[in-house]
C-alpha cells in the first residue's frame, strides 16, 4: 500500500503562498504588453464607463487617434487615451480599428473637453437641484424705430414670454449629453391647463442654464414672415424677431430628432458678430457648434412636433454660441468678420 507523504503543502503550492511571490503578481502589467493604438473609422463616442448608457465625453470623428490603455476589452469596450488632450474613457469595439506600434499623429474630436466656466463632467441628465434665478429683461426698443415692446410681449402677465424675453446672462452653464432632453417631462396641454403635478416638473428644470453640442441643420429661420410672434409683440423686421434653429445629436441626423434653439433680438443686441451670414457656414455642415442658454418649455409648437422637432424643450434664448473651427472651439463673438478684412 502506497502512502500519501504528509507534512504540509506540495512545493508548487508554497511556492504561490510564499510572500516573495507577491511583487511578481503586483508588476502584473494592466496595459498591452506592445504600443497598440485604435484608429475611429466612423463617428462615435467616448463615454464615461464601457456602457451604452454612461455620459458622453467627447464626439469622435472618423480618423481620430487614441492610444489603447488595455489589451482586453470590457463589455465590448475598449479604454483608450485621446491622443489630442489627454482625454481617457471607453469607445466601443467595433468603431476602431486596433493597430500596432505608437500612434501616429491623427486628426483631433469633434468635441474637445469642456471648457472654463462648465461643469467638469458632462452630465447625462438634468437635475432638479441645479439653480434656476429669476428672468431679468425690460422693455425693448426696435434697433430701427421708436417702437418698444413690453418684457411681456404683447400679452400682458404671459410668464413664458418673460422667459423667451429674458437678458441676463448665466454666470455659469451645466454642460449635458444631447440625450438628456429626452428624460425631461412632457406635458400634453397648454401651460394655462396644466395640473399641479405638470407645473411642479416643469418647474424643476425650466430656466437652468445649459450647454449642449449638437450640428444645425435645414437653416437659419429668421421669423420675419407669417402673424409674427407675440413674444416678439408680432414685429416682422429682421432685427426684432427669433431666429429659430435645429441641433441635432449627429451629422446627418434629420430634423424632427432635433432640439429647438433660438436666438432673440433683445439678446442679439449685446452680440453684433451673430449674423445669418456668420453662422451660416456651419449650418448642413460636418462641423458641431455648443450652443448655451436657459432651458424653456414651449407648448406653442406642439404641432411641430416628429416634423421639426423631437421635443418641445428648448434653450430660449441663447446666450452663447461656440462653433468648432480649425480643431478648437471659437466663440461667434470672436470669429473674423468681414467688416475686420474691410479695415486692414
Amino acid at each position: 500500500m502506497i502512502r500519501r507523504r504528509r507534512g504540509g503543502a506540495r512545493p508548487w503550492r508554497r511556492m504561490l503562498n510564499s510572500a516573495s511571490v507577491l511583487p511578481l503578481l503586483v508588476l502584473l502589467p494592466s496595459t498591452p504588453s506592445r504600443a497598440d493604438y485604435l484608429k475611429v473609422h466612423h463617428e462615435v463616442d467616448l463615454v464615461a464607463k464601457p456602457s451604452s448608457k454612461a455620459p458622453v465625453l467627447l464626439r469622435l470623428k472618423r480618423g481620430t487617434i487614441l492610444s489603447l490603455l488595455n489589451d482586453k476589452c470590457r463589455h465590448d469596450y475598449y479604454r483608450a487615451r485621446m491622443i489630442s488632450g489627454g482625454t481617457e474613457g471607453w469607445i466601443y469595439r467595433t468603431s476602431a480599428r486596433r493597430f500596432p506600434g505608437a500612434p501616429p499623429g491623427g486628426p483631433g474630436v469633434t468635441s474637445p473637453p469642456v471648457h472654463p466656466g462648465v461643469a467638469e463632467q458632462v452630465a447625462s441628465s438634468i437635475l432638479t437641484g441645479w439653480e434656476k434665478p429669476q428672468p431679468e429683461t425690460v422693455d425693448f426698443k426696435s434697433p430701427e424705430s421708436d417702437r418698444i415692446c413690453s418684457k411681456f410681449g404683447d400679452e400682458p402677465g404671459n410668464l413664458s414670454n418673460l422667459r423667451k424675453n429674458r437678458e441676463d446672462p448665466p454666470s455659469t452653464y451645466h454642460e449635458v449629453v444631447f440625450d438628456a432632453f429626452a428624460l425631461l417631462p412632457k406635458p400634453e396641454l397648454p401651460r394655462s391647463q396644466w395640473a399641479p403635478e405638470d407645473i411642479g416638473a416643469i418647474k424643476g428644470f425650466e430656466g437652468v442654464a445649459l450647454s449642449v453640442t449638437g450640428y444645425l441643420v435645414n437653416k437659419i429661420k429668421v421669423q420675419t414672415t407669417g402673424r409674427g410672434e407675440s413674444t416678439n409683440c408680432r414685429w416682422k423686421r429682421a432685427s426684432e424677431v427669433d431666429w429659430h434653429m435645429a441641433l441635432v445629436k449627429s451629422f446627418g441626423d434629420p430634423e424632427k430628432t432635433a432640439i429647438v434653439v433660438e436666438v432673440t433680438p433683445r439678446v442679439r443686441k449685446d452680440h453684433p458678430r451673430w449674423t445669418v451670414a456668420a453662422l451660416s457656414p456651419w449650418v448642413n455642415m460636418n462641423a458641431p457648434v455648443r450652443i448655451s442658454g436657459w432651458l424653456l418649455y414651449d407648448y406653442l409648437h406642439k404641432n411641430h412636433l416628429t416634423r421639426y422637432r423631437s421635443t418641445l424643450w428648448e434653450i430660449h434664448p441663447i446666450t452663447r454660441i461656440e462653433v468648432f473651427d480649425h480643431d478648437k472651439w471659437s466663440d461667434l463673438d470672436a470669429l473674423p468678420s468681414e467688416d475686420d478684412d474691410e479695415g486692414e
